[in-house]
């Protein structure tokens, strides 16, 4: 079986939601905090290719565990390249998995304000909404 070539890989990745959370094991379909968040499975040279070294080292950061380091280079990415929809997606993430929904909702807004065609940002917007909500009523 041929390999995809990177340009395929990077062009059409494929796309799960499972849970993000450090104590929440990926290979199950439920989180134990009610709280998914779609990612995609694209390589990180695909995911990072054409981005700043900011970005780069903050991606790397952030699927390594180390949210506070990631997002002090998403910040500094961030006033680099303002118009990086990937770069607010990714913080939004992380405020996410942080339960901080507000942030999380404003980062997402600004995202899909940048690529509003993207039906995961559109995702990963109702979902951080809909768990804010539910964190509202407990």
């Amino acid at each position: 079986m041929a390999e995809k070539d990177e340009k395929d890989v990077c062009e059409n990745p494929p796309e799960i939601v499972i849970p993000q959370h450090p104590d929440c094991n990926p290979e199950f379909s439920e989180c134990a905090h009610d709280n998914r968040i779609s990612i995609d499975l694209v390589p990180g040279k695909c995911a990072t290719r054409g981005a700043d070294p900011h970005y780069k080292k903050g991606y790397e950061l952030y699927h390594q565990g180390q949210l506070d380091d990631a997002m002090v280079e998403l910040d500094q990415s961030a006033r680099v390249d303002p118009e990086r929809a990937e770069t607010h997606l990714l913080m939004g993430d992380i405020y996410e998995r942080r339960r901080m929904f507000d942030e999380a909702i404003r980062e997402y807004q600004e995202s899909l304000r940048l690529s509003p065609n993207d039906g995961s940002i559109k995702f990963k917007l109702q979902n951080a909404i809909s768990q804010r909500s539910i964190a509202h009523r407990k």
